[in-house]
């Protein structure tokens, strides 16, 4: 009998949410609800919280790794914008599209994880966003929360259009044309793919 750790059944569950969606999965699809359980998993919405939960942990670490490795903002968010696309694939959206897509429909601990993903990424962005302002003397024309939402806005857009119209692979073209409006980037298009 083939034993079912928590990192299978957690990379299982992203792969099932990412292409049917939260509402469309079950434990048992899984592997046996026995192992479900066994891995401390006794509902969809225990096993989404923990995998949510693991995404934004990852993330910190990520974005700490990317603060020590550039230093300055346009190769910090090139750099996050890489980090961002690594789980495209053509057609199918991020687990955080999917799970933000269906917000309505999934429980408040998963919604709760979700938000706490897109703040840290947000303020993440505000803060390379702002030293940079500071750093270079640059009249901001709107501020660095808006900013944030901005460039946030323009990775979401690309991911999801780029997904619909089967994209081999993520080219960040709106990202790429915020970073140069807001006076980040003054390069016409730096590749975003690993």
């Amino acid at each position: 009998m083939h034993t079912v750790n928590r990192a299978d059944l957690l990379t299982d569950a992203e792969r099932l949410i990412r292409t049917r969606g939260y509402l469309a999965f079950s434990l048992a699809e899984l592997t046996t609800g026995e192992a479900a359980e066994a891995n401390g998993f006794a509902s969809k919405e225990d096993l989404c919280t923990l995998l949510i939960r693991h995404k934004v942990e990852r993330a910190e670490s990520a974005l700490r790794d990317v603060r020590l490795e550039f230093q300055d903002a346009e190769s910090r968010l090139i750099s996050f914008a890489c980090l961002f696309f690594e789980d495209f694939e053509e057609g199918i959206p991020s687990l955080s599209h999917a799970l933000a897509a269906a917000r309505s429909e999934i429980p408040v601990s998963v919604r709760n994880q979700i938000a706490r993903l897109f703040r840290l990424q947000l303020n993440w962005i505000q803060t390379v966003v702002k030293e940079h302002w500071v750093s270079n003397a640059n009249p901001a024309t709107i501020s660095s929360e808006h900013a944030a939402h901005l460039l946030m806005c323009a990775l979401e857009g690309d991911a999801i259009t780029e997904c619909a119209l089967g994209a081999p692979e993520p080219t960040a073209t709106g990202f790429i044309q915020a970073l140069m409006l807001l006076g980040i980037s003054a390069s016409q298009a730096p590749s975003t793919t690993n």
